[in-house]
């Protein structure tokens, strides 16, 4: 990253203890307080020693000495502390102290950058490079100035200076090794070994140097080998819990790796320490910017520059924003601002493109790097920024990246992020391109036969359906990449490895993590094809600018799945009335406690849709679309536009939640509606039992003590439960019955438990008392279709299964009613009654790719190959490398009288399985369809020889031979 020093304004330069023999015990005590994190001791012991200094006349060399270092301790216990007033009393006095001395003018001119005043922080540099000419900290920071204060587009700076001196005396102190690692750094020939020789001769020396850990962790954020940087500034951080520069590093490094919740608590101990530190308020404001809390970013702002009215991350992302919000005054305003501040304002541009890359403004932000390039053509990170931002722009500049990716790389041949992109797209260059009306697809050769066609038809499809929808399409073609490995995939969009995500839209551009034939895991990327591409719609009608809640919410509405998977969470969430509000779901993108926050911020975005809809018609959304073009936030449109108020839109959407999550599975194995524990919403321990006699609560949790009687029965009886002891649970629930016959969750797990332990007349008798009482009565249903089961009576233990489905149904795993009835009609045979509901657990389970092959065999046996199709497609969606999806997406072809498309697939599957005896045997059929009886003959004698099992291949065979000689078949 360019210009670190500007944004670690306030780095260390005093090894703790280092010279400790010329040095008062006092001055060394209060130099080991401040490194070691108890600053305000230190700042204590510095001032009195610099009182007892200026109360003398005339000061002996030790003095002057105790007089420079105790000036230059307090200006650091300022910077860290941000006691403002008190740095600029202790700047007077330096600047009157005589003789002049160049530790104290060097931490002077380090406060006046703090403040923003450039060219006074020169002019204190300056001065102690005279007072000592090999001041290597002044000379360095002097020259990070230049690169900004001179308006030339050249560049004339001494850093080899720091490396010549270096090679002809290599005796530096661990403090000044700091310096010349970092001039290393800044050389147009990057000189990496330099740097990291300095710093580990620094730190074999004094192994925690807090300065050198900080500029060894910023030389690995340079490389943008983010974990590194992370785990060497934490090292800092360790020795010294009061580092404001490592905290700084860590705070910009997870920024750039998009961990805005680790960001944030990095962001918070530095103005914990500091509440008026410019780049961390600059960090706070983009942070709460970015999660529409715009009233929090602008206080940030106001503070920021009430300390340094030109820093430059300030300015940037002030313009990021007013970029977004399309306040084309307060853009120039910031610009103007920029240029006057800085003769040469090409680090602003460029911190201004990394902002607006992070907000997908990526045009804007290849034009701020063109800026930044035009007034400094050295600026190696933007220019590999700029290379990477060509792979998002657009569809033709991705085609072109890999050109510009290797120019970067020449000059900046140490920056991970671009070594693994470059390589990545010389990797891509190979992929099979293929076109159709509205797409481009790069997909790997293999992919391309085993399933390019199916995803070229579904983008088509789904780009129908949404055009017509929105309202809306495109001025060019879409580009959609697939990536089977999944480190390729998360460096297309990342440039690391390990970003875990499954898909990423960047507008015009859709990056995919396609299905690996190493790893079929029963991911149904046609699922999430349609959510990404939703994406692009809603990017595209908004201008990139809408908020992330509400994209999201837009896209998981136009699934196919219906995310049963996080329904357990939304239970438990709702139990604890902490479901996220409307007017703060970007935070539960942005900076989440955790994953199950995330997958919360995903379902509740799309209740949230869908509420809006159900209320105001789909046709709201295109008008919020429009209004969010704007830049506005979700405060400022979503009342206005809709007239719901957020309270209002926040309760519509938990009875949705409400609803949503009782249809799913009980949160008990007992009842439809145990009795809750109030006490256990307090605190958080919710007993949660998705399906039927599986234990996923804590028993200590559930045995929580109670006074109240009712939930005691019912705790112990479900305790008993849970661990199979069926007759004891029964025994207490009797007792409890006794006394209150009434009681409908008792009555129904006592139907439960008398089932359990095979007492079926006391369990039909309870089921019916219980569905009597009231005919919700899940488990009761449950029990009946058990019951009627096992007495063989197969209709009407169907009925009752599919009563107890209806009441829950998005209950559909292991042991479930509708599993349970599909069970009973595929042993029975009943083929037009198990498609029924075959067909509707699977519109439920949408990865499970075994229901849908053999939907797809029910519906060819039941003469429906439409239908049968759709099925096969969908298990080609989840796993397109198993050779059975396509022999059966062949014959599905070959029914609906495309014999020249069955063989495409025929062929991948023998592809797949070279012995695959049924690929031949389909190839064969399709074949003697499309007019060709001699290689069908070749087919099916292959198919015979792979699989001498397979009678339909043979008598296919005997057919073909004996119509060849003019025979029936079967004669003699």
């Amino acid at each position: 990253m360019v210009l670190r020093a500007l944004l670690l304004a306030v780095a260390v330069t005093v090894l703790p203890g280092f010279m400790a023999q010329a040095r008062p015990s006092r001055l060394n005590e209060a130099d080991h307080l401040f490194w070691s994190g108890k600053g305000m001791q230190a700042l204590a012991l510095y001032q009195n020693l610099l009182s007892e200094c200026t109360a003398t006349e005339t000061l002996s060399g030790a003095s002057q000495e105790v007089q420079a270092a105790a000036s230059a301790g307090i200006l650091r216990s300022c910077l860290r502390f941000g006691k403002h007033d008190l740095a600029e009393k202790t700047l007077a006095l330096i600047s009157q102290t005589q003789p002049p001395q160049a530790e104290p003018l060097t931490w002077a001119g380090n406060y006046a950058e703090y403040r923003g005043r450039l060219q006074e922080a020169r002019d204190y540099w300056n001065q102690a490079l005279q007072a000592d000419p090999m001041a290597l900290e002044a000379r360095y920071r002097l020259a990070e100035a230049t690169s900004v204060l001179s308006s030339s587009s050249e560049r004339v700076i001494p850093y080899r200076w720091f490396l010549e001196k270096y090679k002809q005396n290599s005796a530096f102190s661990p403090t000044d090794l700091e310096w010349i690692g970092r001039a290393c750094v800044r050389l147009e020939k990057y000189e990496w070994d330099g740097a990291q020789k300095a710093y580990k001769q620094a730190l074999d020396a004094s192994p925690a140097l807090e300065s050198v850990l900080v500029a060894k962790g910023d030389l690995w954020m340079d490389r943008y080998d983010e974990d590194a940087a992370i785990k060497i500034y934490a090292d800092a951080i360790k020795s010294n819990p009061e580092s404001l520069p490592a905290f700084l590093g860590l705070a910009l490094t997870q920024r750039e790796k998009g961990d805005f919740s680790s960001c944030k608590r990095s962001v918070d101990r530095i103005l914990a320490l500091n509440p008026f530190h410019p780049t961390a308020l600059a960090l706070l404001a983009d942070l709460s910017y970015y999660d529409q809390q715009n009233a929090e970013a602008e206080e940030a702002l106001r503070k920021g520059y009430a300390t340094s009215p030109n820093d430059i991350v300030l300015l940037s992302v002030e313009a990021t924003y007013a970029i977004r919000r399309n306040d084309q005054a307060r853009v120039q305003q910031v610009l103007e601002k920029a240029a006057k501040a800085y003769p040469n304002p090409g680090e602003f541009h460029f911190q201004l493109a990394e902002c607006l890359e992070r907000n997908y403004l990526f045009r804007d932000a290849d034009d701020h790097h063109n800026r930044c390039l035009t007034l400094a053509p050295w600026h190696k990170r933007a220019r590999a920024a700029k290379s990477m931002l060509s792979g998002r722009i657009s569809p033709a500049s991705a085609e072109n990246a890999v050109e510009k990716m290797g120019d970067a790389f020449r000059s900046d041949p140490f920056h991970i992020r671009l070594f693994n992109m470059r390589n990545l797209f010389k990797k891509r260059s190979e992929f099979k391109k293929m076109e159709s009306e509205h797409f481009i697809l790069r997909i790997p050769t293999a992919g391309a036969r085993t399933y390019g066609s199916l995803a070229l038809e579904n983008l088509e499809q789904t780009y129908h359906e949404l055009s017509e929808k929105f309202h809306y399409r495109h001025s060019e073609k879409i580009l959609v990449e697939f990536y089977e490995d999944p480190d390729d995939f998360s460096v297309r969009i990342a440039g690391l490895p390990g970003t875990g995500l499954a898909g990423v839209c960047f507008g015009d551009i859709i990056i995919l993590s396609a299905p690996g034939r190493s790893r079929m895991t029963g991911f149904n990327w046609g699922n999430n094809l349609r959510h990404e591409l939703t994406h692009s719609f809603t990017l595209g009608l908004s201008d990139a600018r809408l908020p992330r809640w509400y994209t999201e919410g837009l896209s998981v509405v136009e699934e196919w799945d219906p995310n049963s998977n996080s329904d357990p969470i939304l239970a438990q969430r709702l139990r604890l009335n902490d479901l996220v509000k409307v007017e703060e779901m970007d935070l539960a993108f942005h900076r989440p406690k955790n994953m199950a926050t995330v997958a919360l911020a995903y379902a509740q975005s799309g209740e949230v849709v869908q509420a809006l809809t159900t209320q105001l018609g789909f046709g709201i959304h295109l008008t919020l679309l429009k209004e969010f073009a704007s830049g506005q936030s979700t405060q400022e449109v979503l009342p206005r536009v809709t007239g719901i108020s957020f309270q209002k839109l926040n309760e519509l959407v938990r009875e949705r939640v409400e609803k949503r999550v009782n249809q799913g599975a009980p949160p008990s194995n007992l009842a439809s509606s145990p009795p809750v524990d109030d006490s256990l919403k307090l605190s958080g321990m919710i007993p949660a039992v998705t399906e039927i006699g599986s234990v996923t609560a804590s028993i200590a949790e559930i045995m929580k003590p109670t006074d109240n009687p009712r939930l005691t029965a019912w705790k112990t009886a479900q305790k008993e439960a849970m661990t199979g002891q069926w007759e004891e649970a029964l025994s207490g629930i009797s007792q409890w019955l006794a006394g209150n016959p009434a009681d409908l969750p008792f009555i129904e797990a006592s139907a439960v438990c008398a089932y359990h332990t095979g007492q079926k007349r006391e369990a039909r008798k309870a089921a019916g008392a219980a569905i009597e009482a009231s005919s919700q009565s899940y488990y009761a249903w449950m029990v009946l279709g058990w019951l009627d089961r096992d007495n063989r009576r197969w209709d009407r233990a169907v009925q009752n299964l599919m009563a107890a489905h209806r009441l829950r149904p998005r209950s559909f795993g292991s042991g479930s009613p509708i599993r349970e009835a599909e069970k009973i009609l595929q042993e029975r045979g009943t083929r037009e009654e198990y498609e029924e509901i075959l067909a509707r657990r699977t519109a439920l389970s949408t990865r499970d790719v075994q229901g849908f092959l053999e939907l797809a065999r029910l519906r060819r046996e039941l003469g429906k190959p439409d239908l049968a199709l759709q099925a096969i497609t969908q298990a080609a969606f989840i796993e397109p490398w198993l050779p059975e999806t396509q022999v059966l997406w062949g014959d599905c072809l070959l029914d609906l009288g495309k014999p020249r498309e069955a063989i495409d697939r025929y062929q991948v599957a023998a592809d797949l399985d070279t012995q695959n005896g049924k690929a031949r045997l389909g190839m064969a059929r399709a074949c003697i369809a499309s007019g060709s009886r001699e290689q069908a003959e070749a087919f099916a004698r292959e198919a015979v020889a792979l699989d001498p099992t397979l009678e339909e291949a043979a008598t296919l065979l005997d057919e073909i031979t004996q119509q060849s000689s003019g025979k029936p078949a079967g004669g003699s």
